[in-house]
């Protein structure tokens, strides 16, 4: 049994352990960049490594680095990059059921209100903002009156 006593020492000793993390990682970030990257790839090859003695899983690893690489260098967003890349096997997995369950008729994705709304909310989070803000403004006054946005 936990008695408050007990609970009280155990945080206690977690805030002691978490201020010396912190005091740590401060010093650890006044490292300059060039002397900590070769440790952090040191340690990741060694843990990557280590976790199933595969090269293979190494080269995987640098591999997706230089995609990370790519991606920084051309400005693509990374986050939606692994949004598509964790979640499109479940979507693809989802589509196949209802196809199948449908009896491979795709008019089950527009069969009910709802789904016809988010196609359409789709749709619009795709439009919207490939739009220039010029075009979009001169949209919103047409639609929903006020002056010319020219005019001041």
């Amino acid at each position: 049994m936990i008695t408050s006593r007990s609970r009280r020492a155990f945080v206690r000793r977690f805030r002691l352990v978490i201020a010396l993390l912190v005091g740590f990682f401060a010093r650890v970030l006044q490292i300059p960049r060039w002397a900590l990257m070769p440790g952090v790839a040191v340690l990741s090859v060694t843990a990557v490594h280590a976790l199933n003695q595969s090269i293979f899983d190494v080269f995987l690893m640098v591999g997706f680095g230089f995609v990370g690489l790519v991606f920084r260098k051309a400005a693509i967003p990374l986050p939606p990059a692994i949004l598509g890349f964790v979640l499109g096997p479940l979507m693809e997995k989802n589509l196949r059921r209802s196809l199948a369950l449908s009896g491979g008729d795709w008019d089950v994705l527009f069969s009910s209100w709802i789904a016809t709304a988010f196609w359409i909310l789709a749709v619009l989070f795709l439009v919207v903002p490939s739009l220039s803000s010029g075009a979009l403004r001169k949209w919103a006054f047409h639609w929903f009156g006020g002056s010319t946005p020219n005019s001041s």
